[in-house]
């Protein structure tokens, strides 16, 4: 845990939530709202009643230290659940369909073959159905305008905390001895594929390796930050979260740990369901790596799934980001 990803990671989060950051920020609200609560409100009898405490010690205090410590156990045993069912034969084709590119209808930069592995798509963008009028950097997908993702704000992306999403592409160009112009620009656009896991922004690309980068790498990774930083806030709250007097530490790492706690079970949730939706929307990616409920009625899990899928997994919506107008303007950090 470090104090530059518990100071910045609260925007990523942000970023990645959009509108679904009210769940955590009214969660570490009412927790913040218990902990302050005077002894002569309702909401401070109701935490005493809770905890069976006495009449003279800090119910909220104790209601508070019991329920945070409750919820972040549970947001570390969902992750590590999910984490390990992905794992396994029955649920990993749902991450792994991504790895094989479904979506490309163009060879690769670096094959001899200069014709489309498809005919019948040549020209037509596999996200939308309209013509295609750019190609995809790292899959060199013939896409459309709204099949492509056109990135984030430099002030947000290149600030700190980017790093290079497709090493094993990047290694697998700089060993090529054949076709040494070729290969460096290859190794080149591997290189400028960026992710960045503290403000959850990703490079330029097709709608396609945008999901795949961002269910799996920049998101996913997010996911595990967030779950060290929950944990670990809950620790120190209970390891030398007293000893400092200046100022109610320990109020502040319970905060941090639900805040934390909160927001990796909603981004893990939203990863999840943006992943399915995807696969749903788009019949390219119906493979027999892909497990068969996937594209099933799932019962109620439909209701969550329509709650925390990102909408701009859905076929022909496209998948660019909105951000304030002078976050484009500061072109420097």
């Amino acid at each position: 845990m470090t104090v530059m990803q518990v100071m910045m990671q609260p925007f990523g989060i942000m970023n990645a939530l959009r509108g679904k950051i009210s769940v955590p920020i009214s969660a570490t609200a009412a927790l913040a709202a218990a902990l302050t609560a005077p002894k002569s409100t309702a909401l401070y009898s109701f935490c005493g009643e809770l905890t069976m405490s006495q009449s003279n010690s800090r119910h909220s205090r104790h209601f508070a230290e019991w329920w945070t410590l409750l919820v972040s156990s549970f947001m570390m045993f969902f992750s590590v659940t999910c984490f390990v069912l992905l794992e396994t034969g029955r649920y990993e084709g749902i991450r792994a369909v991504f790895d094989t590119k479904p979506w490309q209808n163009a060879a690769p930069l670096l094959e001899d073959s200069d014709e489309l592995t498809k005919a019948e798509s040549k020209l037509m963008c596999p996200f939308t159905g309209q013509e295609g009028s750019g190609t995809c950097p790292i899959c060199h997908s013939i896409v459309s305008h709204n099949g492509y993702y056109h990135g984030d704000p430099p002030i947000l992306h290149t600030v700190v905390g980017d790093s290079i999403l497709e090493h094993r592409l990047a290694m697998q160009a700089s060993e090529i001895d054949d076709k040494p112009r070729l290969a460096r620009v290859q190794l080149d656009n591997f290189i400028k594929y960026r992710g960045n896991f503290l403000f959850a922004t990703i490079s330029p690309s097709c709608k396609g390796c945008y999901m795949k980068a961002w269910c799996w790498t920049v998101g996913y990774r997010m996911v595990w930050q967030s779950t060290i930083l929950g944990f670990n806030t809950m620790l120190c709250s209970h390891l030398f979260g007293e000893e400092v007097l200046l100022f109610d530490l320990k109020s502040m790492l319970l905060c941090l740990s639900m805040f934390f706690s909160i927001s990796t079970v909603c981004m893990l949730l939203s990863l999840l369901a943006t992943a399915v939706v995807f696969i749903r929307e788009h019949t390219f990616m119906h493979t027999a790596e892909v497990p068969k409920f996937v594209t099933q009625d799932m019962g109620v899990v439909e209701v969550l799934l329509r709650i925390m899928a990102d909408p701009r997994a859905r076929y022909g919506v496209n998948p660019s980001k909105t951000y304030w107008s002078w976050l484009w303007t500061v072109k420097k950090a």
